[in-house]
């Protein structure tokens, strides 16, 4: 034989052996969980995360249609149409798209291909998912075959969902990660969201069992990001639907996830409504309104009408037949006197056998288009204000001139808040995207125009193209009790997004730390503030020390959950003091954020904290320092050691391993007050992990970094 030929035979026989040393198990092995286990809420894998096992499967979908971490995420099945046959592959570490190579493999495959695969089992926000092992020479994903048929599941929507779209673990688990088909469903309600360039929809069956078509794949990508994605109307009929079926522990039960859009047959379909348009966003009293949209019908638009109602209460909404000049339509709203506000859709029915009539807004399902009369001009507060639960602003995508005061600077926050002068709510609004606004102060007036943006439920303005200062003056925080914002509430909380805010504590009480871990044993910088240390649930949140492209929060204050802020999102300006239950202080003031369904206060300093008192003045002020562990190797590459010593009084500890994101990849419980325990690392990218030792009744002990190099 050919000396380079057997070289490489040699090489293969071996990276097969090293993987084989590894125990194959079944996509079901992995996946089944029991029923009992169902009924009580759990429906984690069995297998453990430290464990590297083998499986093998069809690949569903071709790589790299996936939105998210670079294609590098697809599913596989047995493909024989058995419960918990489908799982969840993700590639967490870079690599090319050559399948020989070591570390690589995701990106070189297609539909119908059969393949083995090493790694490691690990649960995501409740959604199971494989992770290939970063492993040298061996590659952990390794083609069996190709161009097998890949088949799909037919299952009904109430295996999935009930009509308030809560998932139904005991019949609908078996189905995460697998192809499926549902068939004769109604399209319920059409949401766009990230400023209209992201869409998913609801589909309904007869009985109302509800489940949402989302955008996991680029066969989603709307024509505002690129893509050529029409969605649906609400009112159509989906003959059938085939796609991939989700979960995660975001309260939206069993989600679909279409990969092509061949694989969405329609029945009837209603006229499509788009390009909804207004002549001028903010009109006098004496201005008559012109809406305009583009609408279109295969059978053909046989009318359109717009309805208007004026009020925030009303239900009576007038209809004005709309006319057309080719596909665009359009209707006049009268003037209406200074202060109204004007809600309004429209509807359009079609030349088809039933006459499909579509709706935009789908109103009441939805919530109406509006604005305000304003013969003053617009302020924050038009921007801000919604009487909808939806909380998104009447001027989204749109560009907004307005004044207000700086309560925020890049110097501080290090974000730009402004808020309208002698305005008790709605009055305060983020300001990015612009050098101009950042090199002004608190205090500075301002009049700013840019656009109106909704990210994830939190309203901006961006864009700016114009800042003009016009003086200087004063906002005095608005006064509020903490333990009212423990819960996120239209009514309650809505309203103060944005502004700035002071939080004392209920009468006749301060104000205390009353849980310094709001998220434990995550860690996403966030503590509590309230009147009670016996409610570890009561006050509001506070953010501090942490920034990522979707979270804002001060890298100018010291008051934070763990030390490990002090560099891990930019390097904090002050030292870092870690916040411990029953810390007191009288008062805490600053921004009042909304993310991830959750009010959280941003304070921008130290000075924002008024009189702060620890609890311990013996602690040290820079950590907590309770037992001792050391981690090593520190770098390492396949295994971390820690060595530790805990308090005698430590109960039910644990050792639990994140990454930057706050990310839960490894845990391991600890049943000794001392010893050392090992974990695997060579399931994990290369980078930074932070380790954190709790304990049930003592809380955080103590915590780390190690890094994993390959």
């Amino acid at each position: 034989m050919n000396k380079k030929l057997l070289s490489m035979a040699m090489l293969l026989f071996g990276a097969f052996t090293a993987q084989a040393q590894y125990p194959l198990k079944t996509i079901q092995e992995v996946q089944t969980v029991s029923q009992q286990n169902l009924a009580a809420g759990i429906e984690a894998s069995s297998i453990p995360s430290t464990d590297t096992i083998r499986i093998r499967g069809v690949v569903i979908m071709d790589a790299g249609l996936s939105t998210l971490v670079g294609g590098k995420q697809i599913w596989i099945q047995t493909n024989d149409g058995s419960s918990f046959s489908g799982i969840d592959l993700y590639q967490n570490f870079p690599g090319s798209t050559v399948t020989g190579d070591a570390g690589t493999g995701i990106l070189s495959l297609v539909a119908g291909d059969s393949v083995e695969i090493t790694g490691n089992v690990l649960e995501y926000q409740g959604e199971t998912e494989f992770v290939p092992v970063n492993t040298t020479p061996a590659t952990p994903i390794q083609i069996l075959g190709g161009g097998i048929a890949v088949k799909s599941k037919l299952i009904t929507a109430a295996e999935l969902n009930d009509a308030n779209r809560n998932n139904i673990l005991t019949t609908g688990e078996q189905y995460e990660g697998m192809f499926v088909e549902i068939r004769n469903l109604t399209v319920s309600t059409v949401d766009y969201f990230s400023n209209g360039t992201r869409v998913s929809f609801n589909i309904v069956d007869a009985a109302g069992n509800k489940i949402n078509v989302s955008d996991r794949f680029k066969a989603f990508k709307l024509p505002a990001a690129g893509g050529t994605f029409v969605p649906p109307n609400v009112g159509d009929v989906l003959s059938s639907i085939k796609g991939i079926i989700a979960h995660s522990l975001n309260n939206r039960g069993y989600e679909m996830h279409v990969f092509d859009a061949s694989q969405i047959v329609y029945g009837a379909a209603a006229p499509t409504i788009s390009q909804i348009t207004r002549s001028i966003k903010v009109p006098t009293s004496t201005d008559a309104i012109t809406v305009t949209a583009n609408i279109t019908d295969k059978d053909g638009v046989n009318s359109a009408d717009l309805y208007y109602a004026v009020g925030v209460n009303s239900t009576s909404y007038t209809s004005v037949s709309m006319t057309a000049n080719g596909n665009s339509y359009s209707a006049v709203i009268p003037a209406q006197a200074d202060g109204s506000f004007i809600k309004y859709y429209i509807s359009a029915k079609d030349n088809s056998v039933g006459q499909l009539v579509s709706r935009i807004p789908n109103v009441p399902t939805e919530d109406p288009k509006f604005y305000v009369v304003r013969n003053a001009g617009m302020g924050i507060y038009d921007v801000q204000y919604t009487p909808f639960k939806s909380g998104n602003s009447g001027f989204a995508g749109q560009e907004v001139t307005v004044s207000g005061i700086i309560t925020s600077s890049a110097n501080d926050l290090g974000y730009i808040f402004i808020q309208q002068e002698n305005q008790l709510n709605w009055a305060g609004v983020m300001c990015i995207g612009s050098t101009t606004l950042a090199t002004l102060a608190i205090g500075d007036k301002v009049t700013v125009t840019g656009t109106v943006k909704e990210n994830f439920g939190f309203t901006r303005i961006e864009a700016i193209t114009s800042v003009a200062k016009n003086g200087t003056g004063t906002i005095t925080p608005i006064v509020l009790v903490a333990d009212s914002f423990r819960k996120y509430s239209f009514t309650g909380t809505e309203p103060y997004e944005g502004m700035l805010v002071k939080f004392v504590g209920n009468t006749g009480s301060t104000l205390k730390v009353v849980n310094s871990n709001a998220d434990d044993p995550s860690n996403f910088a966030e503590y509590r503030v309230g009147p009670d240390t016996t409610d570890a649930g009561a006050g509001c949140r506070v953010i501090a020390g942490r920034v990522t492209s979707s979270v804002y929060s001060s890298l100018n204050v010291s008051y934070v959950t763990d030390t490990i802020w002090a560099t891990i999102s930019g390097v904090m300006k002050v030292a870092p003091i870690v916040v411990q239950k029953g810390d007191a202080m009288t008062s805490v003031t600053g921004i009042m954020d909304y993310s991830f369904s959750n009010c959280k206060l941003m304070p921008r300093n130290n000075a924002d904290f008024e009189n702060y008192v620890r609890l311990n003045v013996g602690v040290n002020s820079n950590a907590i320092n309770l037992g001792k562990v050391v981690a090593y190797p520190n770098p390492t590459s396949n295994q971390i050691n820690f060595d530790y010593i805990l308090p005698a009084n430590a109960a039910n500890c644990a050792i639990v391993v994140y990454d930057l994101l706050g990310k839960v990849v490894a845990n391991t419980n600890i049943n000794t007050l001392s010893g050392t325990v090992s974990m695997a690392t060579s399931h994990l990218a290369q980078g930074t992990y932070i380790y954190s030792i709790t304990s049930s009744n003592l809380g955080q002990l103590n915590n780390g970094r190690f890094v994993v190099v390959k």
